[in-house]
């Protein structure tokens, strides 16, 4: 292919190999599956109930795109709704539980509480623990005393650097 000019400009063989990002020549992967994933959300946004056996066959992928879909505002019946369908406060998956605990946060929704204290009381991983307390401390008069409650028992358990990390931003 070297030499040939007109093929190395139709390839754009130096933008794939010197230049930051994506050349305009490439593909945008797409799938099936998350296409289905998507009409999923959109039927939930409409008011539909959660599809308990579409939740049931997809994999994490699958399940995290959901719930990373879904508004960020959901009114407790809804997010009832989910939890009753998904049994998300009980998922053994971090990823996914991780991604409900965002909209648990960002909802003041008591009923996810219990799951959010576990998971970071049991989770160190700096990229789950890191974003929760943020937005724990972010929503004020709601998660800031949850956030210092669990913070406070869980903050031994937690790496040095980890911990220095949620210092700044629990106690700061």
């Amino acid at each position: 292919m070297r030499g040939d000019t007109a093929l190395e400009q139709e390839l754009q063989l130096d933008a794939w190999a010197y230049e930051p990002g994506l050349p305009s020549n490439a593909q945008a992967p797409h799938s099936d599956a998350f296409d289905r994933v998507d009409a999923a959300v959109e039927a939930f946004n409409a008011g539909d109930a959660p599809d308990a056996s579409l939740w049931d066959g997809w994999v994490t992928q699958e399940r995290q795109r959901f719930l990373q879909k879904l508004p960020r505002q959901v009114d407790r019946a809804r997010l009832d709704a989910l939890e009753g369908a998904f049994r998300l406060n009980a998922t053994g998956n971090s990823e996914v539980l991780f991604n409900w605990l965002e909209l648990v946060v960002a909802n003041h929704y008591d009923a996810g509480v219990e799951s959010l204290t576990h998971f970071l009381s049991s989770q160190g991983r700096g990229k789950f623990v890191r974003p929760l307390y943020r937005a724990l401390m972010a929503q004020g008069d709601w998660g800031r005393p949850i956030a210092r409650r669990i913070y406070a028992s869980a903050r031994a358990t937690y790496h040095p650097i980890v911990a220095n990390a949620l210092d700044r931003i629990v106690t700061g």
